[in-house]
């Protein structure tokens, strides 16, 4: 089983590392791939599939990936892994620009 650093301390706010998502992020699109090759991916790909769970039209979906998730990171992944049609889904980043905003707020 790999080890998991218990270096809380050394990590700054959620929040702080949204915006720097955010500002990273390409013009045009991210992609899922994207957007969990980062630090703390599986906190960023939770807290964006959260928000979109609180959605009453698409709330299945991403309850089921967030599922998913859970499984994952009980079996000791450094990151989320996921079927290659879902990695190169693109997504408008305007659409990740309104998650961050609305992420942020909460956290804030």
């Amino acid at each position: 089983m790999q080890d998991i650093p218990l270096d809380t301390k050394k990590r700054g706010p959620t929040s702080r590392l949204l915006q720097e998502l955010i500002r990273q992020a390409p013009a045009e699109y991210v992609t899922v791939g994207w957007l969990i090759s980062h630090r703390h991916s599986f906190g960023i790909a939770m807290l964006c599939l959260g928000l979109l769970a609180t959605t009453p039209v698409g709330s299945m979906l991403p309850g089921v990936i967030l599922a998913v998730m859970a499984v994952q990171m009980i079996a000791g992944r450094a990151q989320p892994v996921f079927p290659r049609f879902i990695m190169t889904r693109r997504l408008p980043t305007k659409q990740l620009l309104w998650l961050g905003a609305r992420g942020a707020a909460v956290m804030y």
